[in-house]
């Protein structure tokens, strides 16, 4: 099914390049959060059997990051976000198409809980010993203490629903995905004033900029 409903949406998407100026931004705006939920169907359906689809190497974070910016970046603009790209990047050994679905998840995450004015998210890379982080952090609502613990839950949309687009679905799915691919993952928040994910990879080469 998710295969058969991406035809239509390729087409859709061909249609709209005929629009103009803000109609056209509108309805690419849509589109991209169908294929985001298109996607996390998908992704949810093979989370069952990873080992069967993914295949480990030696990744770009920067080149990851890149492409779940690509697959935002109507939504960010709606939002007026803006991005820090990590300064440094890093290369680490994981499934590069499962992490682009966990950033963009986490990217999604972001623009949907964003601030008004002045809505950031930064993107950075760390080296600890003998692993790399990845760390998004944005200066949103941020998560209720009391939720925080349960966010990774299935189906968790806090005890305080503030956006009915919520599925409690997203975050699960970083977590499972990223407990397959031996990676561990966390939240840390302050409500009123941002969230912070962070993903540590067991092994790395951290590159230092030129």
């Amino acid at each position: 099914w998710v295969h058969e409903i991406k035809t239509p949406i390729a087409a859709m998407k061909l249609s709209i390049e005929n629009q103009q100026g803000e109609r056209k931004r509108q309805l690419f705006q849509q589109l991209e959060r169908v294929e985001h939920y298109v996607e996390q169907v998908l992704f949810y359906a093979r989370s069952e059997s990873v080992e069967k689809d993914f295949r480990i190497q030696q990744v770009s974070l920067s080149s990851c990051i890149q492409e779940a910016l690509l697959q935002c970046k109507y939504l960010c603009t709606q939002a007026s976000m803006s991005i820090r790209f990590p300064e440094q990047d890093a290369l680490v050994y994981t499934d590069e198409k499962w992490l682009t679905y966990i950033i963009s998840q986490i990217l999604s995450n972001s623009i949907k809980y964003h601030r008004t004015k002045d809505a950031c998210i930064k993107i950075s890379a760390a080296h600890t010993g003998s692993s790399v982080s990845l760390i998004l952090e944005d200066n949103g609502r941020g998560i209720p203490a009391a939720d925080l613990p349960r966010v990774f839950e299935k189906g968790f949309t806090g005890t305080v629903r503030t956006n009915r687009q919520s599925t409690g679905m997203g975050l699960y799915l970083c977590r499972k995905l990223c407990l397959k691919l031996g990676l561990s993952i966390r939240a840390d928040s302050v409500c009123g004033e941002g969230t912070k994910i962070t993903i540590d990879f067991p092994t790395g080469t951290y590159i230092r900029p030129e």
